[in-house]
C-alpha cells in the first residue's frame, strides 16, 4: 500500500568517427562543422538538397563522416523537425535557417505544378508531394521513381503512356524537386 516516485532519465550518446562518444551537443557540433566542408551556405545545400543525385552524394558523403540516415533522423528529432525535412534540419544547425513544415513545402509547389504541367503531370507530382509529406525526401530519392510510377498507375508502362515518355517523367520528377526547396 505504499507509493513511490520514481524518476527516470535517459542521456543517449553517439559515436564521433573515432569511436568515441560524445554528447548530443557534441555530435551536433560536430555536425555544424563538417556540413560546411561540403557546401558553403544555405544555398549551396538547397541546390544539392533539390537533386536526388547531389543529395544521394551528399548523404553519402555524411555518412562517411559518421553521420548517417540513422544519427541523422535523430538529430531531426533533436531539434524538433519531425515534420520538417532533413533538409531544413540540416540547414537549421548549419546555417540557422528558419525551418519550414513539409505540409507548407507541399502546399507551395503545388500551386507552381498547376502552372506549368499538364493536369495527368499535376496529378502524379501531386501523389509525389503526398508521398513526401509523409515521409519526407527519401520519398524523392531517383531510385525511386519507378516504385512510385507502379504505385500510382499500376504499371510503368502505363505511366510513360499517360506521362509522355521516359523522358519527361524523368525531367518532371527532377525539375519540380527544384521547386519544392526553393526559398519561396
Amino acid at each position: 500500500g505504499r507509493e513511490r516516485e520514481i524518476t527516470h532519465t535517459v542521456e543517449t550518446l553517439y559515436y564521433d568517427t573515432s569511436g568515441k562518444p560524445v554528447t548530443v551537443q557534441q555530435f551536433i557540433e560536430n555536425l555544424y562543422g563538417k556540413i560546411p566542408e561540403f557546401c558553403a551556405d544555405e544555398d549551396g545545400l538547397r541546390e544539392i538538397w533539390s537533386n536526388p543525385t547531389t543529395r544521394a552524394k551528399f548523404l553519402g558523403r555524411l555518412a562517411d563522416a559518421g553521420f548517417g540516415a540513422e544519427e541523422l533522423l535523430a538529430v531531426q528529432r533533436l531539434v524538433d523537425a519531425e515534420d520538417s525535412d532533413l533538409f531544413d534540419a540540416l540547414s537549421y544547425i548549419s546555417f540557422l535557417t528558419p525551418m519550414t513544415t513539409r505540409h507548407d513545402r507541399v502546399i507551395r509547389t503545388r500551386k507552381y505544378l498547376q502552372m506549368d504541367l499538364e493536369p495527368d503531370e499535376v496529378d502524379f507530382l501531386d501523389f509525389v508531394l503526398s508521398k513526401f509529406e509523409i515521409r519526407g525526401s527519401e520519398e524523392l530519392n531517383e531510385d525511386k521513381l519507378a516504385d512510385l510510377l507502379v504505385l500510382k498507375y499500376q504499371s510503368q508502362h502505363d505511366a510513360v503512356e499517360k506521362l509522355g515518355g521516359v523522358k519527361k517523367i524523368r525531367e518532371n520528377f527532377f525539375a519540380f524537386q527544384k521547386i519544392l526547396f526553393t526559398k519561396v
